[in-house]
């Protein structure tokens, strides 16, 4: 949501800028954040708005039929004449693509959907034969003919994507027809109509902080909560050291009882609860001392966010139990986290260098 309003403030500034918005998990919550509210809404950006909430589409295709839901879904999106060009971030999810071509396009340039953009993951072909079944129907139904090439496999690779607007090209581990650079100048209009409404957080205007990004790799049994508590509680005694707070942002796809526990086991640890993207939270505050997370977009793209140059970027990576099995699985991360910047400590010892420098 983030980059497609960049993009519209600036790169598309002036046109009809039409949002399609398919929700993603946590919708219902975007209502919290101010930024998130004011991209997904505002008029002095978006001439029309459709928003498909996938909650209720098994209730609304029950009610209406497949084929005069996806009509009525076209003929929203063509209220305002022909669609010339279309920007979509995910190119490998089924809906997204069907969009395309229903509003008669057969391409479309991608935009920054964060690390997964990057590099290519290959699916498993029980996966890609199943959607390519649904897709023979659902054209068959609705009466779509073109000839657009649609994309079983990893975000990035599909042959209808014409170009790729990036934060950062020069870590692309996978072709790209024309990668186009996002600049910071397009960032910092598009933040400046966002900032001013944000709320104050007093956790980030007194003093320098560490800010650890929550992560979901425990709730997927990637890795073991006592892990990350002994690794949190090891921090926490560091920057105690030093007069220095350590705020927990936690991940929307994070479990309650498991931060709980973690209030509990780290005490001395302070919690950040924002639904602001975390790029915003380091366009407004320069307080942040250390970004500290097992892998995050936002780490790849803290230097064209972030007011504070002088910002430190850590991974948890080698610190969390990982095996190498494990490890090779993040290896292309790894080598694009290196190359922007951030410090990747073998050990506890090294990360309390970096912490206490």
């Amino acid at each position: 949501m983030l980059t497609a309003y960049i993009l519209a403030n600036s790169v598309t500034a002036g046109m009809k800028n039409q949002l399609l918005l398919l929700t993603p998990k946590g919708y219902p919550a975007w209502g919290k954040s101010k930024c998130l509210a004011k991209m997904a809404s505002d008029p002095g950006i978006w001439s029309r708005i459709t928003v498909i909430d996938k909650r209720y589409i098994k209730q609304e295709i029950k009610k209406k039929g497949l084929k005069n839901l996806l009509d009525e879904y076209r003929t929203k999106l063509l209220l305002e004449g022909t669609i010339d060009q279309v920007y979509l971030a995910n190119d490998k999810m089924l809906g997204n693509q069907l969009a395309v071509e229903l509003v008669r396009n057969t391409k479309y340039i991608r935009f920054d959907e964060g690390s997964a953009s990057y590099f290519l993951k290959k699916r498993k072909w029980t996966s890609k034969i199943s959607e390519l079944v649904l897709l023979k129907i659902l054209r068959c139904i609705v009466g779509l003919k073109s000839d657009m090439v649609y994309n079983f496999d990893s975000i990035g690779s599909a042959k209808a994507g014409t170009a790729d607007y990036l934060y950062k090209p020069q870590l692309l581990e996978r072709f790209s027809p024309d990668p186009i650079a996002i600049q910071k100048s397009a960032i910092t209009l598009a933040l400046q109509r966002l900032t001013p409404m944000m709320d104050e957080y007093k956790a980030l205007e007194q003093g320098e902080v560490a800010l650890y990004l929550g992560n979901k790799q425990v709730d997927q049994k990637v890795i073991s909560a006592e892990t990350e508590i002994k690794l949190l509680s090891e921090i926490q005694k560091m920057l105690s050291k030093r007069n220095m707070k350590l705020l927990y942002k936690p991940h929307p796809a994070e479990h309650a009882d498991k931060l709980e526990k973690y209030s509990r086991e780290v005490p001395g640890m302070q919690f950040f609860e924002t639904y602001e993207p975390i790029e915003i939270i380091l366009q407004k505050y320069s307080t942040i001392k250390y970004l500290i997370s097992f892998g995050s977009s936002a780490m790849l793209y803290a230097e064209v966010f972030s007011q504070n140059q002088g910002l430190v970027l850590l991974s948890t990576l080698h610190l969390i139990g990982l095996d190498e099995t494990a490890l090779d699985k993040y290896s292309i991360l790894k080598m694009n986290m290196q190359k922007s910047g951030v410090k990747i400590p073998a050990t506890i010892n090294e990360m309390q260098k970096y912490l206490t420098d």
